[in-house]
């Protein structure tokens, strides 16, 4: 699947079956609205420039992407806030994205696991290895959907929409998150703690997780 963010799309996607979980506080009219162009509201919650200085010291320890310990803390923030479970989630790099504006997706489930049940390095090599075998172009569209490294949205939403889309970007010396989620599926302090729960996740991820040999 490809979605292009550019202009308002008419065309609803159907939502991913495979998930395990959903992550909304509230269904809209009855049924799940990923795919389509909902009223999205933004919150930006950068990372301060210590907690990036961890996340970077981190990706060089354990040799991973930086975008495996944000979807393991993305995880970690869904299970603090939303409860436990496997949430689908749709991954597009900035390594996948064309000046046209494309993002290529790939669908992984994630973990949405405490410490106490899946350790920081557990989680970590957990979703390394589901992102290497996250299979490309879904057919469906997940509740949420990640990006590291890509553009931030200027404006409003073009659309089509996931229900909770984080993307998380470099900016003036520090991470910055924007999260775009749908009005009528979130209440704003749900979004607020998942932001706050998922700093505290990458600054638990970074400090905690071990290196493992391959």
């Amino acid at each position: 699947m490809t979605l292009a963010y550019a202009g308002e799309f008419d065309a609803v996607l159907p939502s991913a079956a495979a998930a395990t979980m959903h992550v909304a506080d509230y269904e809209f009219g009855g049924f799940d609205t990923a795919g389509t162009a909902v009223d999205m509201r933004r919150l930006e919650a950068p990372l301060s420039p210590v907690i990036t200085a961890e996340l970077e010291g981190a990706v060089e320890y354990l040799g991973v992407d930086a975008e495996v310990l944000l979807i393991a803390a993305l995880g970690r923030a869904i299970e603090r806030v939303i409860g436990p479970g496997r949430a689908a989630v749709d991954v597009a790099a900035a390594k996948e994205r064309s000046g046209g504006g494309l993002a290529v997706i790939r669908r992984l489930e994630v973990e949405a696991a405490s410490a106490s049940d899946v350790d920081a390095t557990a989680m970590v090599q957990a979703v390394r290895g589901a992102l290497a075998a996250a299979a490309a172009d879904p057919n469906d569209v997940a509740d949420v959907l990640f990006s590291y490294g890509m553009s931030a949205i200027d404006g409003e939403h073009p659309g089509p929409a996931h229900t909770l889309e984080v993307r998380a970007f470099h900016a003036d010396d520090a991470l910055h998150v924007d999260w775009w989620y749908a009005r009528h599926q979130f209440e704003p302090y749900t979004v607020e703690e998942l932001a706050e729960q998922f700093s505290y996740a990458v600054i638990e991820l970074a400090s905690e997780a071990l290196p493992v040999a391959e």
